[in-house]
């Protein structure tokens, strides 16, 4: 009887650790305020959200908030829709919550400029 309980109480918290992951309850305190913060191209508002211009051009899209060498990162990454490729997106995180791009990785190979490639076709500017 014990190993059926503890079955079930395994699968319950598997599910609400399921359910936190699948719904973004699990983000960061930044993550969600990045998410939720004006998509901005080269000075131009786009009308989308980042969460919303990122899902435009990659799927599977993930975010995640992270320490290295005692310097703060937020990392978005996913595949890329239109050519397929892997994308890191990172952010590094300064005093007082700013934030600044810091790389851009393409199947793992550096590349800075491909992120205005991503984007462009969400800029008015550049889809006139």
């Amino acid at each position: 009887m014990e190993k059926k309980v503890l079955k079930v109480v395994s699968l319950v918290v598997l599910g609400v650790l399921m359910l936190v992951l699948l719904t973004g309850c699990g983000d960061t305190p930044l993550i969600k305020e990045l998410k939720q913060s004006e998509f901005v191209f080269w000075g131009d508002e786009t009308g989308y959200t980042w969460e919303q211009a990122t899902k435009a051009v990659m799927s599977g899209v993930k975010w995640t908030e992270y320490t290295e060498n005692d310097q703060d990162f937020v990392m978005i990454s996913g595949v890329e829709k239109e050519t397929g490729k892997y994308v890191e997106i990172i952010y590094k995180v300064y005093s007082g919550g700013d934030l600044a791009r810091y790389a851009v990785n393409v199947d793992g190979d550096r590349n800075n400029t491909y992120f205005d490639t991503m984007f462009r076709d969400l800029s008015e500017t550049y889809a006139n």
